[in-house]
């Protein structure tokens, strides 16, 4: 029998909740197949953040995502810490401001913000696909569902 691989492993399951979770890292990837970007000169996108459980219990240093959509340059590739671009009414500006508060700086954030600090958020389960079909129990798993506030850090 072959054995094969499941690359960066099966999603995990939380208990829907709050958590209190540390930054780990962020990727740019692929949006969904026919995603058309409506800015010129970008590509739709979505932008990965990978949070870690710090909460002590049966949970820490259980790793959860969040997705954002997001624009990538067209020179741009997808990855680790890749470039992207935000329209001003998106749902990843509106969570950063939330998170961080109003910035000096109006046309350029960092993602450096999250790193050393200590954020409340929701945490949901994903229960259908993209197709909005329903997934069989075994096939749940958590995502981040809002960010709520910084407790922790600066």
């Amino acid at each position: 029998m072959s054995e094969f691989t499941v690359i960066g492993g099966i999603p995990p399951l939380l208990p829907e909740g709050s958590y209190q979770l540390a930054y780990l890292g962020n990727r740019t990837i692929a949006g969904f197949a026919g995603s058309k970007s409506n800015t010129r000169g970008h590509k739709a996108g979505k932008l990965r953040i990978d949070f870690r459980v710090v909460d002590v219990g049966e949970y820490f240093d259980v790793e959860v995502p969040t997705f954002f959509n997001v624009l990538v340059p067209m020179q741009a590739s997808f990855g680790r810490n890749g470039a992207f671009a935000l329209v001003p009414n998106s749902s990843f500006l509106r969570a950063y401001l939330k998170l961080f508060g109003r910035v000096k700086r109006r046309d350029r954030l960092s993602l450096r913000r999250f790193k050393n600090v200590v954020i409340e958020a929701s945490v949901r389960t994903v229960k259908q696909d993209r197709n909005q079909k329903p997934l069989a129990e075994s096939c749940h798993y958590s995502v981040v569902d809002e960010l709520i506030q910084v407790v922790a850090g600066s």
